[in-house]
């Protein structure tokens, strides 16, 4: 790992995130929060890095040159620390490179207890770090900066699994009121699904299952209440149970 990282900073790169995984997908839920990182590593990682934007940070498995990263702590203040070294990595125009290839194995949520806790201090991590961002933003849009006004707006929209929860309460609601307006909810949903699904990697693909799928509206339902419960969660970090 730190031999793949040093020839990286000998070719002059700067930022890096590193390709973060699922250690072990046992239960339903670990399998659905390990096929959510890849969904992030495909779109916002990969994927942005193919359209000339920073790759996001994701919290492990992150490299920087010392003399930046030095400086950078002395200015964090709360628990999530990559939101905020990611507004100031896009503040001072350094590119975060995304190197696929290096492998970062990650203990993921098996439960629902877990999973409700550690998106909590995510979502709260998200809201505090857009509250920083927009004070920026016309700063940004003044200069160009696109990286970090994509990066304001990424973090305005919701969690896919709220979108995707939201989204199919719609088009079932709908469908009881007036066929033509829920035909066009459920073509967006047929959409979400497919585009989510193209950036599935197949092996995880082939073990998602009809169990595990109802785990889905599970989920739904504590990012929902999650919303209710973000206060005080950016100041503590709450840490994914080893197993």
């Amino acid at each position: 790992f730190l031999q793949q990282l040093n020839k990286a900073f000998s070719a002059g790169l700067k930022a890096i995130q590193t390709h973060r995984t699922a250690k072990k997908t046992t239960t339903d839920i670990a399998l659905l929060d390990g096929i959510s990182e890849e969904i992030n590593n495909a779109i916002f990682r990969k994927g942005h890095v193919a359209l000339g934007i920073s790759s996001a940070l994701i919290g492990s498995g992150m490299a920087f040159t010392y003399d930046w990263f030095e400086k950078a702590t002395k200015k964090l203040v709360s628990a999530g620390e990559d939101k905020e070294l990611e507004l100031l990595l896009l503040k001072d125009r350094m590119f975060v490179h995304y190197l696929d290839d290096i492998l970062v194995l990650d203990e993921k949520a098996s439960g629902k207890s877990t999973f409700y806790n550690q998106r909590r201090r995510w979502l709260a991590a998200q809201f505090y770090a857009l509250s920083k961002g927009i004070r920026w933003l016309p700063m940004a849009l003044k200069k160009g900066n696109t990286a970090f006004v994509d990066k304001v707006v990424q973090w305005m929209m919701p969690p896919r699994v709220v979108v995707l929860g939201l989204v199919t309460c719609l088009a079932i609601v709908t469908s009881f009121i007036k066929v033509v307006i829920a035909l066009k909810w459920w073509l967006l949903l047929l959409a979400c699904i497919s585009a989510l699904g193209l950036a599935i990697p197949r092996p995880m693909l082939r073990g998602i299952t009809f169990k595990s799928l109802l785990k889905l509206p599970v989920l739904f339902v504590l990012m929902v209440a999650n919303y209710l419960r973000t206060k005080g969660a950016v100041q503590q970090f709450i840490h994914t149970k080893k197993e």
